[in-house]
């Protein structure tokens, strides 16, 4: 019993650095995609309002040095970022699946409730052209 508890106190509590973990990663996600946002926020405020007036203005500068740089600001900012956030979400999402038996269940639960209600399938019965609506009629509209 007291070795469990000395074992403990000089490991620690592994939940917590998880949680350490999951956070900085999401932290550096946040800070890879933040370009590709700022991008495209840009893109929308240009639009909205003439050129001379200033959110506008500002905005096309913005617009314009992404394009100055082709290769930083095209490739590397909008491009390989945003992807690598995608590659170090799915490792994380992966690596959390392995190891978090909650997450299945839960995940599972949601599946096996969306295939149980039919919400996205084509009902079998009516040829695999429709859905069954609440009165279990054939019905060719999508709810």
């Amino acid at each position: 019993m007291a070795r469990a508890g000395l074992r403990r106190k000089v490991l620690g509590d592994t939940k917590l650095p998880m949680k350490t973990i999951l956070r900085a990663v999401a932290t550096l996600e946040l800070l890879f995609v933040f370009p590709a946002v700022l991008f495209m926020t840009a893109l929308f405020v240009r639009n909205i309002q003439p050129l001379q007036y200033e959110p506008a203005h500002t905005a096309q500068r913005v617009v314009a040095l992404y394009a100055s740089s082709t290769h930083i600001g095209l490739w590397v900012l909008l491009i390989a970022l945003p992807f690598a956030v995608v590659i170090i979400g799915s490792a994380t999402l992966i690596r959390e699946w392995r190891r978090n038996h909650e997450l299945r269940d839960a995940t599972l639960g949601v599946v096996g409730f969306i295939s149980l209600t039919g919400a996205f399938y084509p009902d079998r019965r009516c040829n695999g052209r429709g859905w069954r609506d609440s009165r279990h009629r054939c019905s060719t509209r999508a709810y």
